[in-house]
């Protein structure tokens, strides 16, 4: 992917972030990674990922999980995905903060 100094580019979204701020898609576990290959074929192993969309494949392998071990997602389930979407708003809002 196309790298300049401290910056590259999420291989989802398409936009331009720090490093800092990027996860290397060599790092993201196999079972997210063919997740993510389903929806995204052009998906590169050299290139990164920003956390946000990470985060967003990370919430959809749950839920197919769940779904799959009990056909539906229960109340519970459903509020175990609601809180992981939450925190990551949260954490969202943070770093936005931080940078200010």
């Amino acid at each position: 992917m196309k790298t300049n100094h401290n910056l590259a580019q999420c291989q989802i979204c398409k936009t331009q972030k720090r490093l800092s701020e990027l996860i290397p898609a060599e790092l993201i576990r196999p079972a997210l990674t063919k997740l993510i290959e389903k929806e995204h074929p052009e998906w590169s192993h050299d290139g990164f990922i920003c956390a946000s969309d990470l985060n967003q494949f990370r919430m959809q392998y749950v839920r197919d999980v769940l779904e799959a071990e009990s056909g539906e997602l229960s109340a519970l389930d459903s509020e175990v995905l609601q809180s992981l979407k939450q925190n990551e708003l949260l954490r969202s809002e943070e770093r936005r903060v931080g940078k200010e």
